[in-house]
């Protein structure tokens, strides 16, 4: 009785299987495909202020950098993207015109009605910003202005959207949150990778679209003594980038002279007595962004000659300034036309 009622079921488990596999295969095809983007030709942007012909939304999602979108950039106003349908974000590649904002948002929605922050920043460098945060799943980003920015305008050349799959991930350090909530100063994570030597840890960062940058920004949350950056170019060779030879200061700026198109990114520091060395956000610098060699009053050391710098600048309280330098933070007094700041020689070993 039993043996005949068995039989029974396994028939009729082989009965549905043909029809079964081919909806597990279609959804394992469906995820593959949501790993990547849709075609750019499938995108569509828009934005929230009216434009001129020449610098329409479209212009910021060709792939064409010598076109650009242009807009105010008041509290409220944004850029969209449509990505035609849903997929897994990981990060955003903008490339601003001289005319960019310091403080911004990337705002990411599946309907384009209910929306949810993935990325919030107060002090972009301009230029080439590389905007990483953890996996969201979005059809709509929007690059939006920040709660009391001033009323002025910005430019940007490109706007491009980066899966998740392509985004940079984090490697050999402990955190209770996702490795990637680094990138927007979310979390704190302590480095756990061991090093080549007693007393140091390494941290990886992998890019699985290699990328041109400068280095790693790195904020510590502990204390620390030398820190060392190396790049991994395409051909697996590894380069020093930059080193950070002390331990004052809450912040080490690890950039090269010259960008580099690297696959990972390999961040080794000796720890201090009694403490593992812990970090509460990253930045990954772009090629726009190279060698600072002051940074917050911390001395950074690379592998390049000497070279001049043009000392910090005044902010800027002029009423629809472009200043790159002045990024359209205000202060009063603004006289950066007439009164350009001098040259400082800074002397790099």
């Amino acid at each position: 009785m039993h043996r005949h009622e068995g039989a029974r079921i396994l028939l009729s488990f082989f009965a549905v299987l043909p029809a079964v596999v081919p909806g597990v295969l279609a959804g394992a095809v469906a995820n593959a495909g949501d790993e990547a983007l849709p075609p750019r030709a499938q995108w569509r942007a828009s934005s929230s202020s009216g434009v001129q012909p020449a610098m329409e939304p479209a212009s910021a999602i060709d792939g064409d950098e010598s076109t650009k979108w242009g807009g105010a950039f008041s509290p409220g106003q944004w850029l969209q993207v449509d990505l035609s349908r849903t997929a897994t974000i990981g990060g955003v590649l903008i490339h601003w015109d001289s005319a960019f904002a310091a403080a911004y948002l990337i705002s990411s929605s599946q309907d384009g009605q209910h929306w949810q922050t993935a990325f919030e920043t107060a002090d972009s460098q301009g230029g080439r910003d590389y905007v990483l945060f953890p996996a969201v799943r979005a059809r709509y980003l929007r690059l939006v202005s920040a709660p009391g920015t001033t009323d002025w305008g910005v430019s940007v050349f490109e706007f491009e959207p980066l899966a998740a799959s392509e985004s940079p991930r984090i490697a050999g350090l402990e955190t209770s949150d996702d490795p990637a909530a680094l990138w927007r100063a979310a979390a704190t994570g302590t480095i756990v990778g061991p090093g080549p030597t007693a007393g140091t840890r390494e941290l990886h960062v992998t890019l699985p679209r290699a990328l041109p940058v400068s280095g790693l920004e790195v904020f510590w949350a502990s204390a620390r003594r030398d820190a060392r950056l190396e790049g991994r170019g395409v051909s697996g060779q590894w380069r020093l980038l930059a080193d950070d030879p002390g331990s004052l200061g809450d912040s080490s700026y690890l950039a090269a002279r010259e960008p580099r198109t690297v696959s990972e990114l390999r961040l080794r520091v000796r720890a201090a007595p009694g403490h593992l060395p812990a970090i509460r956000r990253l930045r990954l610098l772009s090629p726009t962004q190279p060698m600072t060699t002051m940074k917050r009053g911390v001395p950074a050391r690379v592998a390049r000659p000497p070279h001049t710098r043009r000392a910090p600048h005044t902010l800027c309280a002029t009423a629809g300034c472009r200043c790159p330098r002045c990024s359209g933070r205000h202060n009063r007094g603004c006289n950066c036309a007439a009164r350009p700041s001098p040259p400082l020689r800074l002397q790099v070993r």
